[in-house]
């Protein structure tokens, strides 16, 4: 599967036209073939840097996109020497990336058709989002404040909880770290996956 061939970028209404998306078939049936652990994520990791060196040629021109993984995991971009956004999903059967030279970046990609067990579900809402259960399904709800994690590199070191979504227009909402940082999500969805963005 070449990546280039298949990427397909993806322009949401509400998210900036300074933030680019692309997406990918990830080789669900190749997937399969190798076990869960670190060839896998190895796999997962290779072929989200070949998408994002391709989003980044066609957006920025030419040149060499470098990435690297903070101590946190968090992926760190510069394309000729300057720091650009950047951030990297990937799901059994789909990748994404977002590359901005603007805002820092969070990304988070999974089936819509995936399920989030009730019990997660409470754990991870807190106290002040009693009306979103009834507005977004609940893998949006994940995708959204995974979304919020992957942008502040803390991943899941961060209970969910400590997130709020906020307030809510189609496709953006706002999101409240608790710390008080208040974030940006563009939250569609693509072939039958959400696909949620965060940004500043």
């Amino acid at each position: 599967m070449e990546i280039e061939e298949n990427m397909k970028l993806v322009t949401p209404s509400g998210l900036p036209p300074d933030i680019w998306v692309a997406i990918a078939p990830a080789g669900a049936a190749e997937n399969r073939t190798i076990p869960k652990g670190r060839g896998r994520r190895k796999l997962e990791s290779s072929r989200g840097r070949r998408l994002a060196a391709t989003l980044a040629s066609e957006k920025l021109g030419s040149g060499e996109l470098k990435i690297r993984a903070l101590d946190n995991g968090k992926p760190e971009a510069e394309f000729n020497g300057l720091e650009v956004g950047i951030s990297i999903a990937h799901c059994p059967d789909l990748i994404g990336v977002a590359i901005s030279k603007k805002h820092r970046l969070g990304l988070d990609l999974e089936c819509a058709e995936r399920r989030v067990k009730p019990t997660l579900l409470d754990r991870i809402l807190n106290p002040a989002e009693s009306e979103i259960r009834s507005r977004c399904s609940p893998i949006q709800i994940w995708t959204i404040k995974e979304a919020v994690l992957k942008w502040t590199g803390s991943g899941l070191r961060t209970p969910m909880r400590d997130i709020s979504i906020l307030g809510e227009g189609k496709p953006l909402f706002y999101t409240e770290i608790s710390d008080g940082k208040c974030l940006n999500i563009c939250t569609f969805k693509y072939q039958n996956h959400w696909i949620s963005i965060a940004f500043d």
